[in-house]
């Protein structure tokens, strides 16, 4: 399988463009920064996530990305969230796992298929 797997770093904003001109993916992956957690008596973030958002400024919405995400693959999206942000009601299903929820967005009507494996899986 990990032969028609590809990654490729950067910033979809750059990415995606290019690699919808020479093939289509089939699946794109966003794996963005989480938002800042506001929660009274938190401990601060690590000094080198700060630094890193002070340094690449702040990430698009993830509705954006996902929309941006949806004109470029021919089949789905997934956004990998932290668990404590509202799930998006577009998303067709969602993996939980224990810090971090994975929502699938499709770009066809149905996608029962998903929904039947995510049922298993609970």
């Amino acid at each position: 399988m990990m032969d028609r797997i590809t990654i490729i770093h950067g910033d979809s904003n750059e990415v995606l463009p290019k690699l919808a001109a020479e093939q289509k993916p089939h699946v794109i992956y966003l794996d963005p920064m989480y938002p800042l957690r506001v929660k009274t008596n938190a401990p601060l973030s690590k000094k080198e996530m700060v630094i890193a958002r002070k340094l690449l400024g702040p990430d698009p919405s993830a509705e954006d990305m996902v929309a941006m995400a949806l004109n470029y693959a021919s089949s789905h999206v997934v956004l990998k969230r932290p668990y404590y942000v509202e799930p998006n009601p577009d998303a067709v299903t969602a993996y939980k796992a224990r810090s971090t929820r994975f929502e699938i967005y499709s770009r066809h009507k149905s996608a029962s298929f998903l929904e039947s494996d995510n049922a298993e899986q609970e």
